[in-house]
């Protein structure tokens, strides 16, 4: 049993799905510029710990690109 929006004619749960997949790929670019930002970051200050900090935002990006195509074939 599927809802429809009477005015519309598209299923509340398309309009959520879409939603949820829009919210992904947003976390994803977030994820990227996360990213980058480590990059500069470790670049211009070298404090010791670059290698932890970088593994953490590539184990970050990863995740996010995990949970994105999981979501597609899930949804």
């Amino acid at each position: 049993m599927t809802t429809v929006l009477p005015i519309l004619g598209i299923s509340v749960w398309l309009i959520a799905k879409v939603v949820v997949l829009f919210a992904l790929v947003l976390y994803a670019i977030f994820a990227f510029v996360v990213l980058r930002q480590i990059q500069l970051m470790t670049d211009t200050l070298e404090v010791g710990f670059e290698g932890p900090i970088r593994l953490l935002g590539i184990s970050h990006l990863i995740f996010s690109l995990v949970i994105f195509v999981l979501a597609l074939i899930i949804l």
